[in-house]
């Protein structure tokens, strides 16, 4: 699970996703894409729903209903939980998974709802600090205090990340 992903081939938006992807491909997973963005009217979309991905790995669309600058960002949360964890249940029965792997904490909250129902070992990787304060204060930063104390592993890239 992950907001980024490149557009197309060639974009460097989002291509360190792909390049771990390929390399855990090339190792025998296999493995497929939930690109989950907050949802935006189509002419203001940077990423579209582009198929120059599906010869190498199936790649699944979510988009959300999010107010901008995490104003009442727990409201955001319980959507994104909502639509996103409902997402995987269909492809899980479709495709079982054996481990997800959610980048941002945002895509942790679904991915641990998820993985408490179905009982998979979770990894979230943290790869920036946001320093909105809205995402870290009240419920909402307790959902992903939350979130963070239930995953199987969190990867954070960087030792400041830890350190936060």
């Amino acid at each position: 699970m992950t907001p980024w992903f490149p557009a197309y081939q060639e974009d460097p938006a989002g291509s360190y996703i792909v390049d771990s992807l390929r390399a855990l491909r090339n190792l025998g997973h296999e493995i497929d894409v939930l690109v989950t963005q907050p949802w935006r009217p189509r002419f203001l979309r940077r990423v579209s729903r582009r198929t120059d991905w599906t010869d190498e790995f199936p790649v699944h669309w979510s988009h959300y209903f999010s107010i901008p600058r995490h104003y009442f960002r727990f409201v955001s949360n319980c959507f994104y939980k909502l639509k996103v964890v409902s997402l995987m249940k269909r492809l899980h029965k479709r495709s079982p998974y054996q481990v997800i792997h959610a980048h941002t904490e945002i895509c942790g909250l679904a991915a641990v709802k998820m993985a408490q129902q179905s009982h998979l070992p979770v990894i979230v990787t943290v790869h920036g600090i946001d320093t909105c304060a809205r995402m870290w204060k009240g419920f909402a930063g307790r959902m992903i205090d939350h979130a963070l104390l239930r995953a199987t592993r969190v990867v954070f890239v960087g030792d400041p990340l830890a350190r936060f």
